[in-house]
């Protein structure tokens, strides 16, 4: 392609791409200085009646002195005031960083939430913090400040300030080495895409759908991908909007229980499919099988692992300096239990199954079909006798690996085979009576839903109701579709991502949406829409440059271990 051949081009288009990706991420934490010329029509809230908490308030003076302890804030009952900010000034610069954070409820609502809150930082040597907030008639306004202070001024105004940004040493050195490192992944990326269109393995279309023209690619496993990448999105979506603010015998409970239902077999969607592509009977050396599965599964885990550590929660693991940071990042990745990435068991479930995959594949070989269903019967017994008998006060002291996730991992392979294949409509049942076993109980009791997820026995019958069904029609579900195959291809990338936007960017959005207009059904389904959406968006940029240069770089280290697909 003709970008590759100049080289004038394709440099400084990378220079300026990386120059201007460094301002925008870096942006929201360069120093902010802010000044409000026009106070006209604003609300001088040092006049407004308030009650103060663990802090003590002279608005003569503006002297604030919170507390040592507890949450220092000014609350305002009743206010029935609005505008389209606070504008917090100090009387001199800060000493310290200092955090001011406002809560707010609209006119006649009550019950202060995060969900409805924003924060600024008045950090050290500046004086001055805006916060937005919706121009709707205020019911309650709190302002929560950390320390102590001198308030030159405290407004509730309908003007916006202005704003100028300044950079410290600290942001220009930040800045360089953000620069440096995209600028590195840029030009690692452009190299692979340039070998990549030197063997003729290079288009926008492979871009952007995959390589899926090759022989023997199967459509319809296209299709249990992308269900379960909506279906992951479903249940998070519905996991922290639905289930804490509707409860059973209020509008709507019995629609979304039945959609949460809907939502719960992704897990085993997910493991099913790693069993059904990974255990199929392979040639390759145990050495090579998993020199290939790091790079598929490992890299982009570690890609997506820092964009989450660093560029979505960046003050919770760095805020006490980077070599604690870096503390902080390598425990939560040897625990795979991260609070910001609160789904990485389940990558980290997958590469425990991946390495012993070479060992079941043996397996395998020497067992039947029919000896491999007996089996899996027996695991699915037992799991329902751990999983169920508790609830009627008993226990189980039998467990086994096959009764967990190793069975619904060699589940996946068998969903495939001929002797599978004789019992589809029987399967598509099952998994109809598993969806409606689990919206009984979670409908029943809201808190049995650890029953009723994962590796449950109504996730095994689910799993192969699903593969059973687009097996069983593949002559439909077997054919090309060029949406399908795009989301298919960045279906892992898609399941990485997909909690940092949903709680920075659309889950924010979604509950102010729902706040003030109402509507929550409807939102719901439009924050699963744009959370998917957005998802392939990130994805798609992310795995062709930051994913892309760790491979190749990965790829260079291990040579031709890794084979292309």
């Amino acid at each position: 392609m003709s970008f590759f051949k100049n080289k004038a081009i394709k440099y400084l288009s990378i220079i300026i791409l990386s120059l201007l990706t460094s301002l925008v991420i870096g942006l929201p934490s360069f120093d902010r200085d802010y000044s409000m010329p026009d106070t006209s029509g604003s609300v001088d809230l040092k006049t407004v009646s308030g009650t103060v908490n663990d802090a003590s308030f002279d608005p003569s003076a503006g002297i604030f002195d919170a507390a040592d302890y507890g949450d220092a804030y000014i609350l305002y009952e009743n206010f029935g005031q609005s505008g389209k900010g606070v504008y917090l000034k100090l009387d001199s610069p800060a000493e310290k960083d200092i955090e001011v954070k406002i809560y707010w409820t609209a006119a006649g609502d009550d019950g202060l939430t995060e969900q409805l809150s924003e924060s600024r930082t008045i950090k050290k040597g500046h004086d001055a913090a805006f916060i937005r907030i919706p121009s709707y008639t205020l019911g309650i306004l709190r302002v929560d400040i950390s320390d102590d202070c001198v308030i030159n001024s405290l407004l509730l105004t309908s003007s916006r300030p202005s704003v100028r940004y300044s950079l410290s040493n600290a942001d220009m050195a930040a800045f360089a080495i953000r620069f440096a490192l995209i600028l590195g992944v840029l030009i690692l990326a452009m190299i692979s895409f340039k070998e990549d269109a030197d063997k003729g393995a290079f288009s926008l279309r492979t871009v952007f759908t995959g390589n899926d023209n090759r022989p023997g690619h199967r459509y319809e496993l296209d299709r249990v991908r992308t269900l379960a990448a909506i279906m992951v999105i479903m249940m998070h979506s519905i996991c922290d909007i639905f289930i804490p603010h509707v409860e059973k015998g209020q509008p709507g409970y019995g629609i979304f229980r039945f959609v949460l239902a809907a939502s719960l077999g992704c897990n085993a969607l997910y493991v099913m499919l790693s069993g059904c592509l990974i255990l199929r009977p392979s040639e390759e050396s145990i050495r090579d099988f998993y020199v290939r599965r790091a790079g598929r599964v490992v890299i982009p885990t570690l890609c997506y692992y820092f964009l989450y550590m660093f560029l979505g929660y960046p003050r919770e693991m760095f805020g006490n300096g980077i070599a604690e940071g870096l503390k902080n990042c390598g425990r939560e990745l040897l625990s795979g239990r991260s609070a910001y990435m609160p789904h990485m068991w389940l990558v980290y479930t997958i590469i425990g199954l991946y390495i012993l995959a070479p060992f079941l594949r043996i397996l395998l070989k020497h067992i039947t079909e029919s000896q491999l269903a007996g089996l899996l019967i027996a695991g699915f017994m037992i799991n329902m006798l751990v999983m169920y008998l508790p609830l009627l006060g008993l226990s189980f002291g039998i467990e086994t690996s096959i009764a967990s996730w190793t069975g619904l991992f060699l589940l996946g392979y068998y969903m495939n085979t001929e002797h599978a294949a004789k019992y589809y409509n029987a399967f598509m049942v099952l998994g109809v009576i598993g969806f409606i076993a689990s919206f009984a109980m979670i409908y029943h009791d809201p808190d049995i839903l650890y029953y009723t997820c994962n590796q449950a026995s109504n996730m095994w019958l689910v799993g192969c109701g699903v593969f059973a069904f687009f097996n069983r029609f593949k002559n439909v579900f077997g054919k090309k579709n060029v949406v399908i195959g795009t989301l298919s291809k960045y279906n892992f990338s898609i399941m990485l991502v997909h909690i940092l936007l949903l709680m920075k960017v659309v889950l924010p959005i979604g509950w102010r949406m729902e706040y003030e207009y109402g509507h929550l059904t409807l939102f719901i389904v439009l924050i699963i829409v744009v959370c998917l959406v957005l998802s392939y968006v990130c994805a798609l940029i992310y795995d062709n440059t930051a994913v892309k240069a760790a491979m190749f770089v990965y790829d260079k280290i291990t040579g031709n271990g890794r084979k292309k697909d």
